[in-house]
């Protein structure tokens, strides 16, 4: 599994980050995003950084507005809640293939927030939004973002319903996950190939995902999907079921990698038992 998309070819390197000039037209989120200040902007890789400051060698200074940028992270997640709004509702969110919301951990510092953050709010807004072109998405703690090693990772960025998503995004194919997330009900996507979740819960008692949000994902249409991980960084008590009646075949024909931590003893060995049904074919 990736660290995070933000680290991979799926976010970096593939589309045109165009730097030079005036943007043609004003949207709502360019004179958002002037509001907000391009000093605290910057571009790595193409992409465009929101709340990452320019570092000489690293993250390149923005110049201009952009003109059209195909990779689009929004670094300090939930305090952006208006930036990202006014993206969502611009024309740029019509031509992003690459998206990332979360938290870096120089702003987990600044902020000194020992539980975490919750980016329910954020989720929220994807509710009735179409993003035709967005191929991968990334939600949660951006860890690499100056994290030298497993212990600086961030804790409890808590996602909220991730289910306005799977209809907002009709192309998406990688979802990254990283931080607590529900899923309100089974849900139907005929273009996700691969979902990673990665959960760091603050304490031995708390539930990395309830058990209703992964029965509704094991019971999705996902005809397409290829991995279905789910890795919990830490220990917990709050153990999860794989459901009875849970047959790959029916709903993710095509399903190959699975792996799912933090199961109960039976349901591990029947997890193992599938895993090795799939890979025989």
């Amino acid at each position: 599994m990736r660290l995070n998309s933000i680290t991979s070819k799926s976010f970096f390197g593939v589309l045109p980050f165009r730097n030079r000039g005036a943007s043609a037209s004003y949207s709502r989120f360019s004179t958002a995003l002037r509001t907000y200040g391009l000093s605290r902007c910057s571009v790595f890789q193409q992409a465009l950084l929101v709340g990452v400051r320019p570092t000489k060698g690293l993250y390149s200074r923005i110049k201009h507005l952009p003109k059209f940028t195909g990779a689009v992270g929004f670094m300090a997640g939930p305090n952006q809640v208006e930036l990202i709004s006014a993206f969502l509702n611009s024309p740029e969110s019509q031509r992003v293939h690459h998206l990332q919301i979360g938290i870096t951990p120089a702003y987990h510092a600044s902020e000194n927030a020992l539980y975490g953050f919750d980016m329910s709010t954020v989720l929220s807004l994807f509710k009735g939004q179409r993003l035709p072109r967005l191929k991968s998405l990334s939600l949660g703690d951006c860890y690499p973002f100056g994290a030298g090693s497993t212990a600086a990772y961030l804790r409890g960025c808590a996602l909220g319903d991730i289910t306005p998503i799977f209809e907002a995004a009709p192309r998406l194919e990688i979802l990254d996950l990283n931080g607590p997330f529900c899923l309100s009900r089974p849900v139907r996507h005929f273009k996700l190939r691969e979902i990673n979740v990665q959960i760091d819960p603050v304490a031995a008692t708390e539930a990395t995902l309830s058990q209703q949000s992964l029965d509704h994902l094991l019971a999705s249409d996902l005809p397409l999907i290829e991995s279905l991980s789910l890795h919990c960084c830490g220990s917990t008590e709050m153990l999860l079921d794989l459901p009875r009646g849970f047959d790959p075949q029916r709903g993710m024909p095509k399903l190959t990698a699975l792996s799912l931590e933090n199961l109960s003893r039976d349901s591990a060995r029947r997890q193992a038992a599938l895993q090795a049904r799939m890979l025989a074919g």
